[in-house]
Formats: structure tokens, C-alpha cells, sequence
């Protein structure tokens, strides 16, 4: 997808990251050690980043963006920038010089997921990362024990069994998927790797069959 006028985007992954994914149960809590919580997010951010870059939305107070900023740089061991915007045009005269664009996402009409879904559409990007507290997408079948989703397609979606706030997630990763062709993931922090490969998480694709993990999940 490419605007008039605009330079066309560098292949990229776009992962949203919001507060309850540096929750993660297991782990000590924003509220207990909010630099501990940086540390876990920056340490997997900078796992992924290879070939392609990484662009990484938010919507963190100004003091956790800046431990985040700090522990990216040490991670990668280059000067990492924050972008005070999803601005698209910004992102990519970024990405030419930067493996990672640190963004503050501003739309108060809009939550930190849908924006990442529009940004992650606008850019190209080859894939969308939503970042939770759970390791899975956990479904609750009738008369049966919750089951953790390992593949889905969008045409899925409409009869799973969820919590409201994960049906939020699943509509906007499927938003991406639809708009793309590109797959999405919902997982937590520390899978990232494991979901780029396509090994952990909940991932939806657009012809992905309906499968479940098994009674023990993928530690990541």
C-alpha cells in the first residue's frame, strides 16, 4: 500500500506493545519494577531484529518509553531514537538509518492495536505483532476446558468463544490479515522469536486451518 507521493517503506515488522504485555504473569509487574519490565521487552524486541527492521508502537508514559529507549540501546548497542508519532513518511526516513523506530502512538480516538493495524497496512509491513499478557489466544468451546489457539484464518473468528478485550485483539489482527494478505500474531512478549517463526503464539493467516496447541504450550 503506497500513498501518493510517498517512498516506498523498507519490509519491516511492526509489533504494538502496551502495558498489559510488560505484565506478563510470572514476571514482576510494571507497578513492582517497571525497569525489570523494560529489560524483558527490549531483550526480545532486539531478537527479531535481523534483516528487516522492527517498528515498535506504544502508548507508554514519557518515564517508561525512556527506560525502554535506554535498554533497546544497550541491547543493540546503537543509539536508538524515540518518534513522537505513527507519521508513516517519518517512520521510513527512519528505518534507513535505524534497525528499530521506537513510536508513540497519540490518537486519542483510536487504541494503541487499531493503529498499529493501519500503520502496519500503510508500511507494507511483513507481519503485525499484537503483544499481550497471555502467551495464546485461550477459546472457551462449550462444555469444555479452555483451549489455547494455534492457527486460525479470519473466516475463524466469528465462532470462537472469547473474552471481549481478546476479541477486540483478534478483530484488529485480522483487520491486517484481511487488508495485506500478510500474517498477524497475538502472544506475549517473550515469544517474539518464536512467533516469527511461526512456532508460538496465536497466528492468523489467511488460509491458516483451525488448530490448537496441545496440553503444553510453546515456552518460547
Amino acid at each position: 500500500m503506497r500513498r501518493n507521493g510517498s517512498r516506498p517503506a523498507r519490509r519491516c515488522i511492526v509489533l504494538a506493545l502496551g502495558a498489559r504485555a510488560l505484565s506478563e504473569r510470572g514476571w514482576p509487574s510494571l507497578v513492582e519494577d517497571p525497569d525489570a519490565a523494560a529489560v524483558r521487552a527490549a531483550r526480545s524486541i532486539a531478537y527479531v531484529i535481523g534483516e528487516r527492521p522492527v517498528v515498535v508502537t506504544h502508548r507508554f508514559s514519557v518515564d517508561l518509553e525512556e527506560r525502554l529507549r535506554r535498554h533497546l540501546q544497550r541491547a543493540l548497542g546503537r543509539v536508538v531514537r524515540a518518534i513522537p508519532s505513527l507519521d508513516r513518511d517519518v517512520i521510513v526516513r527512519h528505518l534507513d538509518h535505524s534497525p528499530v523506530a521506537l513510536c508513540a502512538s497519540s490518537r486519542a480516538t483510536s487504541c494503541n492495536d487499531v493503529a498499529a493495524s493501519d500503520l502496519a497496512a500503510s508500511l507494507g509491513a511483513d507481519m503485525l505483532m499484537l503483544l499481550t499478557d497471555e502467551p495464546v489466544v485461550w477459546t472457551q468451546p462449550p462444555d469444555s476446558d479452555p483451549r489455547a489457539l494455534r492457527t486460525l484464518a479470519p473466516a475463524d473468528v466469528a465462532s470462537l468463544r472469547v473474552d471481549p478485550a481478546v476479541d477486540r485483539v483478534l478483530a484488529v489482527a485480522t483487520r491486517f490479515v484481511e487488508a495485506t494478505g500478510r500474517p498477524s500474531a497475538i502472544g506475549a512478549i517473550d515469544h517474539v522469536e518464536a512467533m516469527l517463526l511461526g512456532e508460538g503464539g496465536t497466528m492468523i493467516r489467511e488460509r491458516a486451518p483451525l488448530s490448537y496447541y496441545g496440553p503444553r504450550l510453546p515456552s518460547g
